[in-house]
This record gives C-alpha cells, structure tokens and sequence, in this order.
C-alpha cells in the first residue's frame, strides 16, 4: 500500500500539464445499439498512433464515461504520450447509466441500483469488445484493463473479474462496495458485493490498482482493505500486482480521481 502527500501527485499533474503543442491523439464519438441493453450506448474512443505491429496496441476501457471531461482524460494521455511515456492504446469511455448498469452481475435485480449490471456486463464483453476489434483491426491487443469510478468502479471489477481470459488488469477509483448493502444487517458478514467475491470460486490472474481516501468516507477505505484481503487469501500467499494508493490530503471525488488518472495510467501503460 502507498500513501500521497501530495507530492507525487503534484509531479504527475505536471507532466500532464496542458501545452500548446498539437495533439499528437484522435478524439471520436460513437454509438453502438445493444441487444443486451435494449438502447444505444454512447461511446468516445481516444486513440494514439497505430504502432508498426498492431498486437503492441492496448486497450482501455473506461467505465465512467459520463465523467470524460472532468477527468481530464484526453489531455492527460496526449501529454503522457506526446512525452513517450505511455504505450500505444485506444481508449474507449463507455456512457453508461449509472443507476441501472453499475454493479456485480450476480447481484442484478436485487436492489434498486445494477439491475441491469449482468447485461452491461454481456454487452462489454459480448458486443462492445468485438466491435472495437473489428474497428481497430486489432485481432489481439497487447494488453486489455478496464477501470471506473464509485459505482462504476465495482462494475469494472464485476467485469474483470468474471472475464479474467481476455482482461489483464483492473481499476478501481474509490469503489462503491457498500451499493447493495448487507445480505444480513444483523450479521457480522461482509456487505453483498464482498460477500459475493469472497464466495465465488474464480481465482483470476488480473493485477489490480485500487484508490481510496484516507480522511474521507471510512467504509471505503475499509471495504478496500477487506477486498484486497480477500484477493490475498484466494490466491493463497502467491505473489499478486496490486497497487493499493490512498491519499491523505485527497477525497473520494472527481477531483482527485482525476489527479491520480495519470498514475493509474503509468502504472497500466508505461514503458
């Protein structure tokens, strides 16, 4: 687990500093129509040069797509790749609906949030996924993560975790664990959402960066420490990449997602 002053962070953020240089990436909206959701999905793909080799391309999906803009997203991979320091990679930020498609699969239907995470998370893998190879003629990607924010950040886990064949990492900003509350209120379980992680059979090999304030809402906090806890032990003592940052100065909000962005991104991209 690693702490932030500030420092480290305020380093980052200068490397990712807005410049007058031409953007050296491509910005484009999309909308794909999903037979799993029953709606179009709006989509934004961010993209550097394609590389000599197309199998060195990589592939980020972003769940929080409604939140593009506050995070700063284009700018900070055009900086970090006009400066050589990311790998070549599309971007894909995914529209979703919060209320209905953030969630775990297994717990679709059971409380008035997710109801719809299972499909979200056929229409990812099912639909989405093969359409950008398709459209990229990337047959296969170098390498594959998926991230999000609170709510969508449980899905990207959700998503990564039951698709552990074709996704090799996962990132979760300050995730919202506690959405679907306790299966038992008078237990000492976990909540449902580490409940069911901690039932499940998977051992997936993934590597996992997670971030959680350190003064803001406890549970986060908390329930990171318990997941991570329960990834050790599925594993069985064996070695694991997993990036735990927390922040003392930071909160579990936009604003510092967006400041420890480019970090998550060195830490899935950088060369």
């Amino acid at each position: 687990m690693r702490s932030f002053n500030g420092n480290g962070v305020y380093f980052l953020l200068f490397l990712v500093a807005f410049s007058a240089c031409k953007s050296s990436i491509k910005e484009q909206s999309d909308k794909v129509y999903s037979r799993h959701l029953q709606r179009h999905v709006d989509l934004t793909i961010i993209s550097t040069r394609m590389p000599e080799e197309k199998s060195d391309m990589n592939l980020l999906l972003f769940n929080s797509g409604n939140e593009l803009e506050q995070m700063n997203a284009k700018e900070i991979i055009d900086s970090l790749n006009r400066k050589k320091l990311i790998q070549p990679l599309v971007f894909v930020a995914i529209h979703g609906n919060e209320k209905e498609d953030y969630g775990m699969s297994n717990l679709a239907g059971s409380k008035n949030k997710g109801n719809k995470a299972d499909k979200f998370n056929e229409f990812v893998m099912d639909e989405l996924y093969p359409l950008i190879k398709k459209k990229t003629v990337v047959r296969k990607f170098n390498s594959i993560a998926i991230c999000g924010n609170s709510l969508a950040g449980i899905s990207a886990f959700d998503i990564a975790w039951q698709n552990a064949d074709k996704i090799d990492k996962v990132g979760v900003f300050s995730g919202d664990f506690d959405y679907a509350g306790k299966q038992d209120v008078n237990s000492d379980q976990p909540n449902a959402v580490l409940q069911e992680i901690s039932s499940s059979r998977k051992r997936p090999k993934l590597a996992y960066w997670f971030y959680a304030a350190e003064n803001a809402d406890s549970s986060i906090l908390n329930n990171t420490k318990e997941l991570i806890d329960i990834i050790d032990k599925k594993n069985n003592g064996s070695k694991t990449d997993i990036q735990f940052i927390t922040d003392k100065t930071g909160n579990n909000d936009i604003h510092s997602w967006r400041h420890h962005f480019a970090e998550f991104l060195l830490w899935a991209y950088g060369k």
